[in-house]
């Protein structure tokens, strides 16, 4: 009723996608995160949320391909350096990071 009401923007489905990750199920957050893009290309949060599913999902090619566009359209400068932590620990040894970061 909210979106009938309101109209449909990123930020409710970016929320969508939060409540469907919080449920465990990471094809509708990635639907929703997607659709969240679609929406509102401007609003970074669902390029982070489908960024945080490719991740959990290993899915390391997805997964620098949607940095690199987070980069692009937000103005990041990623380094090696940002990556090197116990959230990205697989993804910073992976083939997939190394030749995005190279």
């Amino acid at each position: 009723r909210l979106v009938a009401f309101i109209g449909n923007d990123g930020a409710l489905e970016n929320l969508r996608a939060n409540l469907a990750y919080g449920a465990g199920n990471l094809e509708q957050t990635e639907a929703y995160a997607k659709q969240a893009m679609r929406i509102e290309s401007s609003f970074e949060d669902g390029y982070w949320t489908l960024a945080t599913v490719f991740l959990e999902q290993k899915r390391f090619d997805e997964l620098a391909a949607q940095l690199q566009r987070i980069e692009t359209e937000f103005g990041y400068a990623f380094t090696p350096a940002d990556f090197n932590n116990a959230n990205y620990g697989d993804f910073y040894e992976s083939d997939a990071m190394k030749n995005w970061l190279q």
